[in-house]
């Protein structure tokens, strides 16, 4: 797949659907676990293999491939 492809595929209500979201989740530095899980929920709801890892105390880190 080229990146053009990819690009194709890109939803652009659900892309800007997902940012808003993200940047309306209250995650102050240190406290960033709420939106870790909205993206591992969101890798989760659209069929990516993901992972959540604790790095500090409650934050987060959501990661896919």
């Amino acid at each position: 797949m080229t990146p053009e492809d990819v690009i194709a595929r890109i939803d652009r209500q659900e892309l800007l659907d997902l940012a808003l979201a993200l940047g309306n989740i209250d995650s102050p530095t240190g406290s960033e676990g709420p939106a870790g899980q909205y993206v591992y929920d969101w890798l989760a709801a659209n069929g990516f293999e993901h992972e959540l890892e604790a790095i500090l105390g409650e934050a987060h880190h959501g990661e896919g491939d």
